[in-house]
C-alpha cells in the first residue's frame, strides 16, 4: 500500500453536487435520497462551498411536519444554500497524497473532501468510504 499514491486514484469521480443559486429544497432532496452525506457547491464549475446535511438539519421543520411538500416550501422561503453552506472548504488537488488524505480524515472534522483542478473546478471528492475501500483493497 502506497501512502504516496495521488487521490486521483481513489477518488469518486462522478460527483453530485448543487449550484449555488438552486432551490435549498433542491440540495435537501438530494441529500435524503443519497447514501453521502455532503453536497459540493459550485457557482458554474467552481467549487465554492460544501452543504452537509447537518448544515440543513437545524433548518428543516420535519420532526413537526410530516409534509415533504411544506417543509421544502418553508425551507425555500426562510433559506438559501448560499446562507447555508460552509465556503472556502478544504480541497484536494488530483496529486493530494493519500497520506495528507487521510491526515484530514484523521483530524475528525472531515468525512469527504472535494477535489479541483488548478481552475478550482470540481473534479471529484474523496470520502471517508473512498479510503477504507482503498485500504481494504490493499492498493
Amino acid at each position: 500500500m502506497n501512502r504516496n499514491e495521488p487521490v486521483r486514484f481513489l477518488m469518486t469521480q462522478e460527483v453530485t453536487s448543487v449550484q449555488i443559486t438552486e432551490p435549498i429544497s433542491h440540495a435537501r432532496t438530494l441529500l435524503q435520497r443519497a447514501h453521502f452525506h455532503h453536497l459540493p457547491v459550485c457557482n458554474g464549475k467552481v467549487l465554492v462551498g460544501i452543504l452537509s446535511k447537518s448544515d440543513l438539519a437545524p433548518l428543516t421543520l420535519e420532526r413537526y411536519v410530516p409534509d415533504d411538500a411544506t417543509v421544502n416550501a418553508w425551507l425555500d422561503q426562510n433559506h438559501t444554500i448560499a446562507q447555508t453552506m460552509s465556503y472556502d472548504p478544504i480541497a484536494l488537488s488530483p496529486d493530494t497524497t493519500v497520506k495528507k488524505a487521510a491526515e484530514y480524515f484523521a483530524s475528525g472534522e472531515f468525512h469527504a473532501l472535494p477535489v479541483v483542478d488548478e481552475r478550482n473546478q470540481l473534479i471529484g471528492v474523496v470520502t471517508t468510504t473512498d479510503l477504507a475501500r482503498w485500504v481494504a483493497s490493499g492498493s
